[in-house]
């Protein structure tokens, strides 16, 4: 394969995981978006729960940094059992958006989230084999989660869910 090839491969597949990300993001936005801002404004939460208009910009930066982690695994031999992991995160993250937001179910959300990130620290760990890189960029993504487990705990606990 010429170096020409391989670069245009190289920005092909860079584009593949950013519009995945991206369709991730706009799926989960379509089932946040319904029910976010009235559910979440009418609930209690704890002072130290940051304002609504915060997550959007987060999740912005973080789902960028997924994407561009996948890529750096995938351009080192990404295996099967990484690729698996990478997508089940995936999915968990829709799941918490779909059981929090669309179907209003805070427990079962929070379950969501450990699974989350067990799968999150799974894709660390399989990306780590590959690329350094690639899995320290999910280390944000690892933080965010915890910390909205923390805070999905917290809103079932002052809202007795």
């Amino acid at each position: 394969m010429t170096a020409t090839r391989k670069k245009r491969r190289e920005i092909q597949a860079l584009l593949g995981f950013l519009v995945t990300a991206l369709l991730v993001a706009t799926v989960g936005g379509v089932l946040t978006s319904p029910n976010a801002a009235s559910m979440f404004e009418n609930l209690h939460r704890p002072s130290w729960a940051p304002p609504g208009r915060v997550f959007g910009p987060v999740w912005s930066v973080l789902y960028i940094m997924i994407a561009v982690s996948g890529w750096l695994a995938w351009r080192r031999g990404l295996s099967r059992a990484g690729a698996s992991w990478y997508a089940a995160q995936y999915g968990f993250n829709l799941a918490w958006s779909f059981l929090y937001f669309h179907l209003a179910m805070p427990r079962a959300a929070l379950t969501a989230l450990v699974v989350l990130l067990a799968c999150i620290l799974g894709t660390m760990a399989a990306f780590a084999r590959l690329s350094r890189p690639a899995a320290a960029l999910l280390v944000p993504y690892a933080l965010w989660v915890a910390f909205a487990g923390v805070l999905n705990l917290a809103i079932i606990r002052l809202n007795a869910f």
